[in-house]
C-alpha cells in the first residue's frame, strides 16, 4: 500500500500499517516515482508488504463486530431490525 502525506482522517488505521511494514508513505509526486519503480522490481518487498496487510486485516477480523454489539448495547437496539 502506498499513500500520500495526508493520513490525518485515517490516522490509527495507518500506524497499524506503518508498524507492521505494509505501507509506505510518499510526501510528492517524485517520491511516489521512485517508490513504484523499486516495487515494481522488488518482488520479495512487494511480498512482504502484501503479507503485513494481509495480518493486520486478519488481526482486526473482529472490529466491525465489537462496534455493532456496543452501539446496540448504548442505543438499545437488541432484537430491533435496523
Amino acid at each position: 500500500i502506498v499513500v500520500g502525506p495526508h493520513m490525518d482522517n485515517f490516522q490509527a488505521e495507518f500506524e497499524l500499517l506503518a508498524n507492521a511494514g505494509a505501507i509506505e508513505q510518499v510526501r510528492d509526486v517524485s517520491v511516489l516515482d521512485k517508490v513504484l519503480r523499486r516495487l515494481w522490481q522488488d518482488e520479495s518487498a512487494r511480498q512482504r508488504m502484501s503479507e503485513a496487510a494481509r495480518a493486520v486485516i486478519a488481526e482486526q477480523s473482529g472490529v466491525l463486530a465489537a462496534y455493532e454489539q456496543r452501539l446496540n448495547e448504548l442505543l438499545d437496539l437488541d432484537g430491533v431490525a435496523v
